[in-house]
């Protein structure tokens, strides 16, 4: 099943899978939990048709994680199974954000989408660091936020349908963010690197996107990556 959930993580959130791939394997497994159970979560709020077919599945998703946290059984479903054996010490409490925020970012026009972007990476990069290393993340929420706004910012980007000019505006604001964050990263803590170290690649795909390409090539960021996590460098 961990297999499985592996390669779905791979296909829909590539970059997060990357960092993943510098944890240790228990810590990875863990990663690749919460990324599933996003993944599932982004495809309820993105995919149905239906605006009561969506409330239902998020609903049922809502549901399904409060009764893991709440020391419950796991529904019959792969990423939860998966969830329900990560799920020690994470703040449970996010995944209602991160949910809600999907859902606006996914309905919301610019610029209203970008905040909702922000608030879903800040979530899910919360809810990997504690997997990565409790103690340390709740030392580094002020910094898990600045990078979070960048990411989220680049997701903007990456969906967004608009115009030229607000195209051009949101990439601009998107470098910024990124810049920001990458100030803020300096000395930051390698132990969450795998919860956070897809920041890394901002810059790459921000440069395909000014030149109309959808992201950057796979061997370029492996290689960012490995140089980020030798040198801590965003």
């Amino acid at each position: 099943m961990q297999d499985s959930l592996d390669t779905l993580v791979r296909r829909h959130d590539e970059d997060r899978w990357l960092a993943s791939r510098f944890a240790p394997r228990k810590v990875r497994e863990r990663l690749i939990a919460i990324y599933a159970v996003h993944g599932e979560i982004v495809r309820a709020a993105v995919h149905a048709r239906e605006p009561h077919l969506k409330a239902l599945r998020l609903a049922w998703w809502r549901d399904a994680l409060a009764r893991i946290h709440s020391g419950g059984p796991a529904e019959a479903h792969p990423a939860l199974s998966a969830y329900a054996s990560a799920a020690a010490g994470l703040p449970g409490e996010t995944w209602l954000g991160v949910i809600e925020a999907e859902v606006e970012h996914n309905e919301a026009p610019w610029p209203e989408g970008e905040g909702a972007a922000q608030r879903a990476a800040a979530g899910l990069m919360q809810l990997a660091a504690y997997a990565c290393d409790q103690r340390v993340a709740q030392g580094a929420n002020e910094r898990l936020a600045c990078a979070a706004a960048a990411w989220g910012s680049l997701e903007q980007c990456r969906t967004l349908r608009g115009a030229p000019a607000e195209k051009a505006q949101s990439l601009m604001r998107a470098r910024s963010a990124y810049s920001e964050a990458r100030r803020q990263m300096r000395g930051f803590p390698g132990e969450l690197f795998a919860a956070v170290g897809y920041l890394a690649l901002a810059p790459l795909h921000l440069r395909a996107l000014e030149h109309g390409r959808a992201g950057a090539p796979l061997l370029a960021r492996q290689w960012k990556l490995v140089i980020a996590a030798a040198t801590g460098r965003f």
